[in-house]
């Protein structure tokens, strides 16, 4: 009968087994594992994993390849070739879809696409032979990945969002930090500008540098890389800054300018960033009629100005500012002093020590003609209401001056001195000149006046005088005597007459004869009196050449000349009578011989009577006769009385 312990014996030989082979294979994975490749893919990219599925005996096969990663507890990949075809599984919660095994190469791979961050870490590959030792092939994979994002700070530490530094002051110094976060392995991040490396460092860079006016526009780039493989990470940043004007200029408008002409003017301001603010002045004043435009690049401003000179512009500067209100000691500035040419300006005034007030008749008096122009005037002109004044007798032109020697009382009136250059004339204002001088009578011929015993007249003195405010009158009486005395002497403000009107009454025979009149002003005394020769008064004459027309069916016209009035205003009767019965048909009378006479229609033969009467009484009338036409026929009248008849 068999020990006890003999039951036991294939289990522990069993066991043994497995701990030798066990053993066994620790050996061989231990030295086969002792080099292990390191192998880099890109996140995202794709890596093939070798295995070596070679046997280590001849005429051998592959019979079951499992992957292992560290981390899992269980197979990840596997290809079972045992049944003569190939079986491939892929563990769905770690590769799944992403991973395929290929054969075919030496040494054969996994090939692993779409790798993720997780994907990294340490791979064995196991080969079981179906007559050699089993194989192991251990790796280390790193997915390399980029970095999430790039964080860029100012030299106050807050990050830039916008993708623009700035604006900065030309000349300032400029601090930026860039900060990759995230990554594998660590990124490396530098700093470029326009292809030249500013820094170079690991996680983070700073950059320091001074802004010229060269870095306006320019970009400035952070870029990290944390592999080769990888196309690195990168944020540029556009570079703002505020530049002062390289020039400012004033340009454009035709010089000399033209008073009253409109014309533009442009100031250019060159390189400004901002647009700078342009400004126009004339002298310490503003102008403000101005409008401007910008180049398409920016980088020219032009402010367009609409200027009308005046003439008292010439010599003031004209000029135009730019200023960058953010920069200190940026303004430029650009003018030049105006030329302003015009038509003559011209002033007419009366010669030194000449009081206009008191040129009298017969003195001396000359005008002095003041001009300025530009161009220059080349010729220079008198006139006297309106009338060109030449040389002549008592008249000199010399030197813009005109000399009236002299003068008398025509040459008062309205002077104009005119000049013209280039561009055209220009006149003065009138130069009124009052001639002052003593009475004169307006008419060198006696006046006849006729008076009747009783009768007052009024005796009008019509002088022309200068001034005639304030004047007297003086008045005498000649008897046909030769007996002269004073009558009165009133003065023109007299508020009992009208100036220069004297009431003259004839009492009896002796107050026929000459009343004489002359006038007293500031300039002095009448010197030959006006005559007025005083006659007695009588019947007027009878009319004369009348003239009976546009005689009608029931009117006539009548027109006569008046004869002597003798002496004293006269009348005027018509009357009309019926020839065939004598009855005074119409009684009219008028201050002309000039009658229209209508109404008549009752008679047909007429005697027209015409005489004139004053207060002395009438005189003879003159007598014509008419016959006034038929009344015109009434055909309808006439047929539709005739019918009834």
């Amino acid at each position: 009968m068999l020990p006890s312990w003999w039951h036991v014996l294939p289990s522990l030989l069993v066991g043994l087994l497995l701990q030798y082979c066990v053993e066994s294979q620790q050996e061989i994975l231990i030295e086969e594992s002792a080099a292990i490749e390191s192998l880099h893919a890109p996140t995202g990219g794709g890596v093939e994993l070798p295995c070596d599925i070679t046997p280590a005996l001849p005429d051998d096969t592959v019979g079951l390849v499992i992957w292992y990663k560290q981390g899992h507890d269980t197979p990840i990949y596997s290809l079972d070739t045992r049944e003569g075809r190939p079986s491939h599984w892929s563990d769905s919660s770690t590769l799944g879809v992403r991973a395929t095994f290929r054969s075919d190469t030496l040494p054969a791979v996994l090939i692993l696409t779409k790798l993720r961050p997780e994907d990294s870490g340490q791979y064995r590959c196991r080969v079981d032979f179906m007559k050699s030792p089993t194989k192991n092939t251990r790796l280390n994979l790193t997915v390399l990945i980029p970095p999430e994002r790039l964080i860029i700070l100012n030299q106050d530490g807050n990050e830039i969002r916008s993708g623009v530094i700035g604006p900065y002051d030309e000349g300032t110094e400029v601090n930026l930090t860039c900060v990759a976060v995230g990554g594998r392995p660590t990124a490396r991040v530098s700093w470029w500008k326009s292809h030249a490396l500013l820094a170079n460092s690991e996680a983070r860079a700073s950059v320091s540098f001074r802004l010229q006016r060269s870095d306006y526009g320019t970009d400035i780039t952070c870029q990290a890389v944390t592999d080769p493989s990888i196309s690195p990470v990168s944020e540029n940043l556009s570079i703002d800054i505020n530049l002062r004007p390289l020039w400012v200029r004033l340009q454009g408008g035709k010089r000399p300018l033209v008073a009253g002409q409109s014309t533009e003017l442009v100031c250019q301001a060159v390189g400004a960033r901002p647009k700078p603010n342009i400004s126009w002045w004339k002298g310490g004043t503003r102008l403000k009629t101005v409008r401007e435009t910008t180049s398409p690049d920016g980088n020219i401003t032009s402010s367009i100005l609409t200027f009308t000179p005046a003439i008292d512009d010439a010599g003031r500067v004209l000029s135009c500012r730019a200023v960058q209100p953010t920069l200190a000691h940026s303004t430029h500035e650009d003018g030049w002093k105006m030329e302003i040419q015009h038509l003559p300006v011209v002033k007419l005034e009366l010669g030194a020590n000449l009081d206009a007030s008191k040129v009298v008749e017969g003195s001396d008096v000359y005008l002095d003609c003041r001009v300025r122009a530009n161009p220059w005037h080349t010729h220079v002109y008198f006139t006297h209401n309106g009338a060109i004044v030449k040389p002549g007798p008592g008249v000199l032109l010399a030197n813009q001056s005109l000399v009236l020697q002299h003068v008398s009382r025509k040459a008062a009136g309205a002077y104009v001195c005119s000049a013209r250059n280039g561009l055209g004339e220009g006149s003065s204002e009138n130069l009124m000149l009052d001639v002052k001088f003593t009475p004169t009578c307006k008419s060198n011929q006696p006046v006849v006046l006729r008076a009747a015993r009783g009768e007052m007249i009024d005796i009008e003195c019509d002088l022309d005088a200068n001034p005639k405010d304030a004047m007297f009158y003086h008045w005498w009486f000649n008897s046909s005597a030769h007996t002269k005395h004073e009558l009165t002497t009133s003065p023109a403000t007299s508020a009992n007459s009208s100036p220069g009107v004297f009431t003259y009454m004839v009492n009896t025979s002796s107050d026929y004869g000459w009343v004489q009149c002359s006038g007293t002003n500031s300039v002095g005394r009448q010197t030959k009196p006006c005559l007025f020769h005083i006659l007695p008064a009588d019947k007027p004459s009878a009319v004369k050449a009348c003239e009976i027309t546009n005689v009608t069916y029931d009117s006539l016209t009548l027109n006569c000349t008046p004869g002597h009035d003798g002496g004293i205003r006269q009348s005027f009767l018509l009357q009309v009578f019926d020839m065939a019965t004598g009855l005074l048909l119409r009684n009219i009378s008028n201050d002309e011989p000039e009658f229209e006479v209508g109404g008549l229609s009752a008679s047909m033969s007429l005697a027209v009577s015409v005489r004139a009467f004053n207060k002395k009484g009438s005189s003879e009338p003159l007598t014509l006769t008419s016959s006034l036409l038929k009344y015109p026929q009434r055909h309808t009248v006439l047929l539709i009385s005739d019918s009834m008849t």
